[in-house]
């Protein structure tokens, strides 16, 4: 009888652990479900994502290459086109490669043909910095064809045209860090561009005189023999243009720029005088050209006012010969018809022209008995002058 109220409280401790332990399981229970379900949504919008205007998408499904219905009517693509949302599974399952498809990228040949020391730090350095020789290996350069040496800096921008063969066959990912970029000097699309741009300029500046390349333009002749002005950018740029053609990829070359161009350090002042001595040159030869043109023009017309003179004097001079056969056919007609008559007219004629040509006429005739009468036609009195007296 002494031990049942000992064994109450025992039971009643053991209820209240096992109903604290059943309530502990249900909270945990209800987090799980919670949890489960917070990971559920995160799944689910963590792979929604959005394609940028300047940019396409490409989804690999374990590695393979996937194709979306972007638009019904075209059907499934493997690119995703720019401004849409689109859905992915989590990494590792799907992955998203964003290709600039629509925005420009420049390269530039960094060096390639430039100076180890920059030209605006030379002009401020000491004159032994400034006439130092060009080290092999440090700094790089290009041979002209009169065997002189110039420095070029040159950029190329492009725009990916084929997002599919940009990527899966030379495409450089933009997000490497800078130790991985140095490791691997930008292997893929911006190496071979940047080599094409290299290779398409010295194969172009080989063909050049350091003279020429100073004012990037020179003056040649085409196959009519015409003279045309050469640009050296725009045929780096047309080279440029066939070798990433023949290399198909996947890119459309925009521009070819000359960022700046300039002689060794060692010889830049020879260089300055030879080109102020061009410049002179030139503006001698446009003076020259200037003159040529307006002697030209001067020449062109005289020689338009001379033909036009002797143009109105053979019209003149035809127009004169026609009228005179026109009257000597009229006169042959009357002398056909009244020959007596037109020999006296035209004698009379004759008589007329020739003393109109004489200034003192004298008419000589003879009379009856012998004697001959002579009467002078002296002309008009001379008038006297005023107040002089006449003489008897």
């Amino acid at each position: 009888m002494s031990e049942a109220p000992a064994r109450k409280p025992e039971a009643e401790q053991t209820g209240a652990g096992l109903t604290s332990l059943v309530r502990t399981l249900q909270v945990l229970f209800f987090l799980l479900r919670v949890t489960i379900i917070v990971i559920f949504v995160w799944l689910l919008f963590s792979g929604v994502f959005f394609v940028d205007d300047q940019e396409e998408a490409m989804l690999f499904h374990f590695g393979k290459l996937t194709s979306r219905v972007v638009d019904p009517e075209q059907g499934p693509t493997e690119i995703l086109t720019s401004g849409r949302w689109y859905w992915a599974w989590p990494y590792p399952i799907d992955t998203v490669k964003r290709v600039p498809a629509r925005r420009s990228v420049t390269i530039r040949t960094e060096g390639h043909f430039w100076p180890p020391i920059n030209r605006n730090a030379a002009n401020a350095a000491t004159a032994s910095i400034r006439t130092q020789t060009l080290v092999p290996g440090q700094g790089g350069y290009t041979l002209t064809k009169d065997a002189n040496i110039m420095h070029s800096e040159w950029a190329v921008t492009f725009r990916v045209n084929n997002a599919r063969k940009y990527y899966l066959d030379f495409f450089h990912d933009p997000q490497v860090s800078a130790r991985e970029r140095d490791i691997t000097k930008q292997r893929g699309i911006e190496a071979l561009i940047r080599s094409a741009l290299a290779n398409a300029v010295l194969a172009e500046t080989r063909g050049w005189s350091a003279e020429e390349v100073l004012r990037s333009s020179r003056t040649v002749r085409d196959a009519q023999g015409e003279e045309v002005v050469e640009s050296l950018r725009a045929n780096v740029e047309r080279r440029v243009i066939d070798l990433v053609g023949k290399l198909d990829l996947g890119i459309e070359v925009q521009q070819v720029n000359l960022i700046d161009r300039q002689p060794p350090m060692a010889t830049d002042t020879a260089f300055q005088r030879v080109s102020e001595a061009a410049q002179i040159r030139d503006e001698v030869v446009r003076n020259a050209q200037t003159y040529e043109v307006q002697e030209v023009r001067r020449a062109q017309g005289e020689a338009r006012e001379i033909i036009e003179q002797a143009t109105a004097y053979r019209t003149r001079i035809v127009e004169s010969l026609e009228a005179d056969r026109k009257y000597f056919e009229a006169i042959l007609a009357e002398f056909r018809k009244n020959p007596d008559t037109m020999l006296t007219s035209l004698y009379a004629e004759t008589i007329r022209e020739v003393l109109e040509q004489v200034e003192n006429k004298y008419i000589l005739h003879t009379g009856e008995a012998g004697q001959q009468e002579l009467r002078l036609n002296i002309g008009p009195q001379r008038p006297r002058p005023a107040g002089e007296k006449t003489g008897n």
